[in-house]
């Protein structure tokens, strides 16, 4: 669901106290003396202006600004991120029973999340840049498939670290069908990026996806 990044402003600190403490469906961005940012969906947007209206009273002076654009806009100043180093893991597929050589790769800046099959040769080994128009297979996991039948499965729990690390640059190798299924969920992922290391890079982000 798209969201609105709000501004407050307060002659009062009570007004920011009540707005950090109520529960809305959006997240908090942070508070820095009265100046406060709160990520929120549309249909809370109402809300909002009613609560913290009643909480200040007509005596306390109270601008909302609503950003221009949506919060994946305004969060463009964050620059794209990748592993600060190579890191490889070996594991077993779900799936295929297969035994997976995993290789984690940095990327260049703008070259987004890609995978790569070793055992394939030729025009199915090249790189395969991820979209979410190539999972075209979500029985028991999700599934890239190609247009020459390159499949790389079971990539939901590594993207999922990915992700929240905020890593946008990556070449994700591997010589088997899948992704190795680890204990079944993202934190052994977690633990990899931990030891790689997590670097910023020259370019902005294109698109925030933290939702």
């Amino acid at each position: 669901m798209d969201k609105l990044a709000i501004r407050l402003f307060s002659s009062k600190n009570t007004v920011l106290k009540f707005v950090e403490n109520a529960e809305f469906s959006g997240c908090r961005y942070g508070i820095k003396r009265r100046f406060f940012l709160v990520a929120v969906d549309k249909t809370d947007l109402l809300r909002l202006f009613k609560e913290t209206n009643k909480a200040a009273g007509i005596s306390f002076r109270l601008l909302v600004w609503v950003m221009i654009g949506s919060l994946k806009t305004w969060k463009t100043h964050m620059k794209q991120r990748t592993l600060a180093k190579k890191l490889t893991a070996t594991g077993v597929g779900l799936h295929s029973g297969v035994r997976v050589l995993l290789t984690l790769n940095p990327a260049e800046a703008g070259r987004g999340i890609s995978f790569r099959r070793t055992d394939l040769s030729g025009k199915q080994g090249e790189v395969i840049p991820l979209t979410p128009y190539l999972i075209n297979d979500t029985r028991l996991s999700s599934t890239v498939v190609t247009e020459d039948g390159v499949r790389v499965g079971t990539i939901e729990h590594i993207m999922s670290a990915l992700a929240a690390y905020g890593v946008d640059n990556a070449l994700i190798e591997l010589n088997a069908p899948e992704i190795p299924i680890m204990d079944g969920s993202s934190l052994p992922f977690i633990y990899l990026l931990q030891d790689a290391g997590i670097v910023e890079q020259d370019k902005r982000k294109s698109a925030f996806c933290g939702f």
